[in-house]
């Protein structure tokens, strides 16, 4: 959801308000907040609604957070961390370094943006997922990819138009 919303800001013309980069910071929470709440009612069973469903109050809360937080970061050993630090790096060096590393694609608007989504969903899906170093790997190496695919300056074949971002 929050690199959908990016995506859509990333196809605005101009720069985004606070009231538009607001709305795309609720609007995936309450997406997930209503999954949640359509779980319950139904008695699905879901994963993140039985890890929560013990949780009391804002310190039980905050007990599970920090026991997903250990199970994740858990498992990091070896070479491990190197490669996570050098994803966290190719993140980092994405963000600061958007707008020239797209720039072979700016005629291509709509695939700016999904790589600029793409790019958010990793940084809250490693945030926010309990196999966190995982998503981050698999995610810095997709973006490689993207990016990679963007900078060689693709060309459609003649019967297929640019498509806009609206």
């Amino acid at each position: 959801g929050a690199g959908g919303a990016v995506a859509v800001i990333a196809c605005l013309p101009g720069r985004p308000s606070g009231r538009v980069i607001a709305l795309a910071a609720v609007i995936p929470l309450a997406g997930v907040a209503l999954l949640a709440l359509i779980d319950v009612v139904t008695a699905g069973g879901a994963h993140l609604t039985s890890t929560l469903g013990g949780a009391d109050g804002p310190g039980d809360l905050l007990d599970v957070v920090e026991r997903r937080a250990r199970i994740s970061v858990s498992g990091i050993s070896g070479t491990l961390p190197l490669s996570l630090a050098l994803a966290a790096a190719l993140m980092a060096y994405g963000a600061l370094r958007r707008r020239a590393l797209l720039a072979p694609i700016e005629q291509y608007p709509a695939l700016q943006a999904g790589i600029t989504g793409a790019w958010a969903a990793v940084v809250v899906g490693t945030i926010a997922n309990d196999s966190g170093p995982v998503f981050l790997l698999i995610g810095a190496f997709s973006l490689l990819v993207a990016v990679g695919y963007a900078r060689s300056r693709p060309q459609p074949p003649e019967r297929i138009p640019s498509l806009p971002c609206v």
